[in-house]
């Protein structure tokens, strides 16, 4: 702290005997840190949930064979397991699942 108080030629604490008290540019200053400290582990926080699959959503393009066939029964254990996560299911034939892969449309296709 004494190094902080150096480098911003400022006064941050009284020191005394029974302990340390702010100064106004200190209570002046922890507000501002306090802000910034609860947007950054609101970003830390944000960051690990979207690795964890916590929320967010994942567009799947599918023809209706895949999915009555394959794909029902593997969306409902992954939505069993994130249930943060919302499937977007768009009914595609496979040329129209393909093209919307390669357009951003989906994030997948199963054809």
């Amino acid at each position: 702290m004494n190094c902080l108080e150096q480098q911003i030629n400022t006064t941050l604490f009284v020191r005394n005997n029974r302990g340390i008290q702010l100064t106004p540019e200190g209570e002046k200053l922890y507000i501002r840190v306090t802000a910034a400290m609860t947007q950054l582990m609101a970003a830390e926080e944000e960051l690990a949930d979207s690795a964890s699959l916590s929320h967010g959503s994942i567009s799947i393009g599918a023809s209706e064979t895949a999915l009555n066939i394959f794909l029902l029964d593997k969306l409902k254990a992954f939505h069993m397991v994130n249930p943060g996560i919302r499937l977007k299911i768009y009914n595609h034939s496979m040329p129209e699942a393909v093209d919307a892969v390669k357009n951003g449309l989906v994030d997948f296709a199963v054809v």
